[in-house]
């Protein structure tokens, strides 16, 4: 009897032995997840799928000589929701080339919402979000420590579960938890990033398909401020289908034959500026940084293909993400603003950007405008320079509203790279 016992004990321990021997070790894990990196990267391709946009925004503070100015030209109020709910098919080149089928687009206290579209952050390049340094860039090891949190079974695979340590306490740096197949494919990251006093809260999520693991769920939660301006951003996005293949046509993603990167920031930045335009404006950079490939030759494109809204859609209000955001007892506030609107000049012009008409007014423009850019909205975040403010003055001569002359003279100070500039 204790022979069968001893021998039983000796068969128990072997086992566990070659179950444990079975497993890759988390170091060569890690290690696959650097070395097939950009292999990873490459099977992102030609992919046809429908997502859902959410997005919520808000100002938190705002500097006080202008709240009621905000409230009442813009239908802005401190501290309320503002948001977006779209619906569209994308067709998905690569992650920095695709195809928006806007299906509809709704707004949540907003008159005249433009479509947000899916983008998809690529741990798989050395530098994400900015030239911040991702877990899965070849030297992570320089730069991380990897504590092992053990192992999972997802989609009948075994997963391997790490919390990802700065080893340095500086921004552009991640701390979180990432999850990774056994050959390195990243299935999750949740964890947190602060760049450019901006700090980034950011959950990506991917499904197994098709042999590889494909986007599933994106959140990112920006806050932060500028020049007396405080708020908070946040983005969700969700396949709602099926990923299948598609092969792009042959003229889909052609670069465009004039094609050139621009220091100056005016073309990005404001035209009537306004608060509304500074949340349009904060989506664009935030999406140009979180999309950018720096490992990549291929050029970002998004065309974009907005239909027709369809009749019997669901009202933004019974969303989940916009459920229970307004608690304030007057009646919610609309954004909503008339770009040509009039008005005697006053000092908080200085303040805000503002542009001054001149004659007989046409349908959408008048035929001579004087713009004003305040440095306090006339700021964005580029590739080059980082976060930068301009200050300038524009006088345009229209003949229709596509159509016009302008002469321009600007100030501009980078703050990323330190160095101010200027032209005309």
């Amino acid at each position: 009897m204790k022979f069968v016992s001893l021998c039983s004990l000796v068969w128990l321990i072997g086992i566990s032995f070659l179950v444990q021997a079975q497993h890759i070790s988390p170091d060569s894990v890690l290690k696959a997840s650097r070395l097939r990196a950009q292999d990873h990267a490459s099977q992102i391709r030609h992919l046809k799928f429908d997502a859902e946009i959410v997005e919520r925004n808000r100002f938190t503070s705002f500097p006080q000589l202008g709240q009621k100015r905000l409230e009442r030209i813009e239908g802005i109020r401190t501290n309320q929701w503002y948001g977006k709910l779209v619906h569209e098919t994308v067709y998905l080149g690569s992650m920095n080339q695709m195809i928006h089928d806007i299906k509809y687009s709704q707004g949540y206290h907003v008159q005249e919402p433009k479509p947000s579209l899916f983008f998809w952050p690529d741990f798989y390049q050395d530098y994400v979000g900015g030239l911040c340094i991702s877990p899965l860039n070849f030297h992570a090891a320089s730069y991380y420590r990897f504590e092992f949190l053990g192992r999972s079974r997802v989609n009948q695979q075994t997963t391997y579960q790490f919390r990802v340590i700065p080893d340095f306490n500086t921004d552009r740096l991640f701390k979180g938890v990432m999850v990774l197949s056994e050959d390195g494919w990243l299935i999750e990251f949740a964890g947190t990033v602060e760049s450019d006093a901006i700090s980034c809260q950011i959950q990506v999520t991917n499904q197994y398909q098709h042999d590889r693991w494909l986007p599933s769920e994106l959140k990112l939660a920006v806050s932060g401020g500028l020049l007396g301006i405080k708020g908070v951003y946040e983005i969700q996005e969700q396949i709602k289908s099926p990923i299948v293949t598609w092969e792009p046509g042959v003229r889909d993603f052609l670069i465009p034959p004039t094609n050139k990167e621009r220091l100056n920031v005016s073309a990005r930045a404001f035209d009537e500026v306004f608060a509304s335009q500074l949340l349009a404006n904060l989506h664009a950079g935030i999406t140009r940084k979180w999309k950018q490939r720096s490992q990549s030759d291929l050029i970002s494109m998004d065309s974009v293909l907005v239909r027709p809204a369809p009749k019997g859609v669901v009202g933004i209000e019974k969303h989940a993400f916009f459920a229970n955001l307004d608690t304030l007892e007057q009646t919610p506030s609309v954004a909503k603003y008339d770009a040509l609107a009039q008005a005697p000049f006053r000092i908080d012009h200085l303040i805000f950007s503002h542009s001054f008409f001149f004659g007989k007014r046409k349908e959408t423009f008048y035929p001579w405008e004087l713009y004003y850019k305040s440095p306090v909205f006339d700021s964005n975040y580029n590739t080059v320079e980082g976060f930068v403010s301009n200050i300038g003055f524009v006088m345009r001569k229209r003949w229709a509203p596509y159509r016009f002359l302008e002469t321009e003279v600007l100030g501009r100070r980078a703050f990323g790279i330190d160095r101010n500039t200027g032209y005309y």
